[in-house]
């Protein structure tokens, strides 16, 4: 769910990024561009272009706006359904640990279950520490890189969305 939060709010900000833009061009034509003669190229510039510094406001008109937010509810509704058609994006996450478990063999079945209750304990305190990583290495030590990988997403996503605290120096695991 989170994922899908994430790629929904990039692509709401760069909907109305491109929206705005191309509204803001579209309405101010070009300037007209005198005719280049002999003499003008040869003479000096008599004056230097002038510079705007400053905040430039689009003032949209009621049509326009409508225009914009029926744009951006059709890349949000574009950008769900692609999400959702995704393999693995739908309910079948809640099921890849128990398979991962299940294709482990029997003594690396513990350490997967310690591991994950480590991660799962420091997401539902919002709290990751160099306690936690030191056990966390300890757990993860006999487990094949896949587990590993099945063990600590859950983990990564939780710090990188802000959910997940990390008191401590160095790297995270």
């Amino acid at each position: 769910m989170a994922i899908r939060a994430g790629i929904a709010g990039g692509l709401f900000g760069l909907a109305v990024g491109v929206a705005a833009a191309w509204l803001f061009m579209s309405r101010r034509p070009a300037p007209p561009r005198p005719p280049r003669t002999q003499a003008a190229a040869e003479a000096p510039a008599a004056t230097a272009p002038q510079i705007v510094l400053g905040a430039v406001t689009a003032r949209l008109g009621e049509d326009e706006r409508e225009s914009l937010r029926a744009l951006i509810r059709r890349e949000l509704q574009a950008t769900v359904a692609r999400a959702e058609a995704q393999p693995g994006a739908s309910e079948n996450n809640a099921a890849v640990p128990n398979e991962m478990r299940d294709r482990l063999p029997s003594g690396a079945r513990s350490a997967y279950d310690e591991a994950t209750a480590t991660v799962d304990e420091s997401i539902r305190s919002r709290t990751w520490t160099e306690k936690d990583r030191q056990r966390l290495r300890q757990q993860m030590a006999d487990l094949p890189a896949e587990a590993r990988q099945a063990v600590l997403t859950p983990l990564i996503l939780a710090v990188n969305a802000g959910d997940v605290h990390f008191e401590g120096r160095g790297p995270l695991f």
